[in-house]
């Protein structure tokens, strides 16, 4: 398990749910890097756009360090690592591509211009976050640990609004998609800030708004041939013409998986 220390409390606690199963198997490394400046005045990047090139390096290095040879598993789901634009507004930086086919690909030319024989393997790459978990062969440890993990795109904004930190605010992209896989095996249940399926929470409001972008979505692609979803596919980055029905499909079954969770009754 490689980590970074901004989630080091999540990841320890997905650590110790698994531990009664796979203790002997599991080797908690969290990294914490701070590159130092220069000089005072030198820019330094504050956002977080550049987290999974840190994440793959850190993976990368790990594994090289053990044997020539080790994989080095993404273990993301292909719905959100696609994360193809909701809305046309959503375009460029306004939708990550931190584990997007293209991301990954690049990031294997780069190890392998760099002499490094780790090969990066995405197994989940053709599924839905709820098919996942449905396809889990553990259950029981997917069931201790399902609900120490961490997927709010901002996990710490509760102090703004005078709730706990490190909860799930509940409405953001992660955690909507999260909250559809979780209801789609039975399994939500956890605490969160916001019940985004709440008919009063208003569409332009900030709790309101990646549902809206969510149903427009759906109602968009529902009415699009193969050609025009694959068109959507493409504006995200480029894939392999191999995997586009793959993907495709995907695409679709994610949307319905969310679509079932956001019309069911709160």
């Amino acid at each position: 398990m490689v980590g970074h220390y901004g989630s080091k409390r999540d990841q320890a606690a997905v650590f110790d749910a698994l531990k009664p199963q796979y203790e002997s198997k599991m080797l908690p490394l969290w990294f914490h890097l701070m590159p130092p400046r220069m000089h005072k005045d030198q820019l330094v990047e504050d956002t977080m756009r550049a987290r999974s090139l840190l994440f793959l390096s850190l993976g990368a290095v790990v594994a090289s360090a053990i044997a020539p040879g080790v994989k080095l598993y993404v273990p993301e789901n292909g719905f959100i690592s696609l994360n193809i634009p909701l809305t046309y507004g959503r375009a460029g930086t306004h939708s990550t591509r931190t584990t997007h086919p293209h991301t990954i690909n690049l990031f294997r030319q780069l190890v392998i211009a760099l002499g490094l024989d780790v090969p990066l393997v995405t197994p989940y790459r053709f599924l839905t976050k709820g098919e996942m978990l449905r396809n889990c062969k553990d259950q029981t440890a997917l069931k201790a640990g399902v609900h120490a993990t961490m997927s709010c795109s901002s996990p710490q904004a509760g102090r703004f609004h005078h709730r706990p930190v490190g909860q799930h605010c509940g409405y953001c992209v992660p955690c909507i998609i999260r909250r559809a896989s979780l209801h789609a095996v039975a399994l939500d249940c956890e605490p969160h800030h916001t019940d985004v399926r709440d008919p009063s929470i208003a569409p332009n409001s900030a709790a309101g708004a990646d549902k809206r972008a969510f149903l427009m979505a759906i109602a968009r692609v529902q009415k699009m041939t193969p050609l025009q979803v694959t068109t959507e596919l493409l504006s995200a980055g480029p894939v392999e013409h191999s995997e586009i029905d793959g993907l495709v499909a995907l695409f679709r079954r994610g949307l319905a998986e969310v679509e079932v969770f956001l019309t069911s009754h709160p």
